[in-house]
C-alpha cells in the first residue's frame, strides 16, 4: 500500500483521481474542506462513499452514511 500526501508529495494527483474506482469521504461533510483536492474529487468518476458525523452533509457522493446523534451541539 502506498499514501501520498497531496501537500508534500509532488506527484500527479491529477491522475490517481482520475484511476481511482473507489473514494472514501472519512469525516468531511463537502468537498472543500479537503483544500486543493475538492476539484480532484468532485471531477473523479470514481464512486464516492462519505462517512460522516457533520450537520447536513453536502450531495457529492454516491452513498452516504452520516450519523449526527453525537454531534454535541454548543450553544
Amino acid at each position: 500500500m502506498e499514501i501520498i500526501v497531496f501537500e508534500k508529495d509532488n506527484v500527479n494527483h491529477e491522475k490517481y483521481f482520475a484511476e481511482a474506482d473507489l473514494i472514501f469521504a472519512v469525516d468531511y461533510s463537502e468537498p472543500k474542506r479537503t483544500g486543493n483536492l475538492s476539484e480532484h474529487i468532485e471531477k473523479s468518476s470514481a464512486y464516492k462513499i462519505m462517512i460522516d458525523h457533520h450537520i447536513d452533509p453536502v450531495d457529492f457522493c454516491d452513498l452516504t452514511i452520516s450519523d449526527t446523534k453525537l454531534v454535541q451541539h454548543q450553544n
